[in-house]
């Protein structure tokens, strides 16, 4: 995540190789199953937190699967669950 930080705020001037690079690393780095994200682990909304987001496009379809999956987690008191067991 802190790449992805480091290439939205080059300005430009992360060159179209490191981005090539970077977005096969968030690709193979996120989980798109959304059975998984009752797991710990990298969601795509942690790569692409807004519509101007670096990865934001490649990620629609992704985005938008976990954004209905936390609305569908959502509790009745408005709450969500950790992501983690307490063991």
């Amino acid at each position: 995540m802190c790449f992805v930080r480091m290439a939205e705020m080059s300005n430009g001037v992360f060159d179209e190789d490191r981005s090539a690079k970077l977005k096969r690393g968030v690709l193979r780095m996120i989980s798109a199953d959304r059975y998984n994200w009752d797991e710990y682990g990298a969601r795509p909304l942690r790569f692409a937190p807004d519509p101007a987001s670096m990865f934001a496009q490649e990620l629609e379809e992704a985005i938008q699967s976990q954004l209905d999956h936390e609305i569908d987690q959502q509790t009745s008191d408005g709450s969500w669950q950790p992501q983690w067991s307490w063991g």
